[in-house]
């Protein structure tokens, strides 16, 4: 009878684990086929701003480049404020919105930071971004290939930003 019991524990949680993985696997691979298509970039990014209602305001974007952009978007979320980026990405004549990765935290409770870090669009594309909370009027960073470089500053919310394409 202990047997037994064992034999279900263990096929249960392989199961879960094959079915778990095969989700894992299937959210990896989404196409621009299968995402929620948009007629403009208005309404993709309001679709956006739907799926993550802490986006306060898109504040630059690149280039189109070979059917995508990078947006620049901030946010606001548990009382800390940041920064992150999406694609969006044209395919037939229709437009989809997809998220880079995780959003990442400049200032919270007061706590102010200056970072970088690595982008990749939907495509692979890389990028470097730059980011951090204006404390001077002349600010001035550096980069992997410039110092003294003068960044972007969104007024509203006070944070300084640089998107480069990544040298790596």
């Amino acid at each position: 009878m202990k047997g037994k019991k064992i034999i279900i524990c263990l096929l249960a949680i392989s199961v879960i684990f094959i079915v778990g993985f095969y989700f894992i696997k299937n959210k990896n691979n989404e196409t621009l086929d299968s995402m929620k298509k948009f007629n403009t970039e208005q309404e993709a990014l309001q679709h956006a701003k739907q799926e993550s209602p802490y986006i306060t305001d898109f504040i630059d974007e690149t280039k189109e480049i070979d059917n995508e952009k990078v947006v620049i978007y901030t946010f606001e979320k548990n009382k800390q404020m940041g920064i992150g980026t999406g694609t969006l990405a044209w395919k037939d004549k229709k437009v989809t919105w997809v998220k880079n990765g995780n959003d990442i935290v400049i200032d919270s409770k007061n706590n102010k930071a200056d970072i970088s870090g690595d982008v990749k669009s939907y495509s692979g594309k890389k990028y470097k971004l730059y980011a951090g909370v204006k404390k001077t009027k002349n600010l001035k960073i550096e980069t992997q290939t410039d110092d003294n470089v003068t960044p972007h500053v969104d007024k509203k919310s006070g944070i300084y930003y640089l998107l480069i394409p990544s040298i790596n």
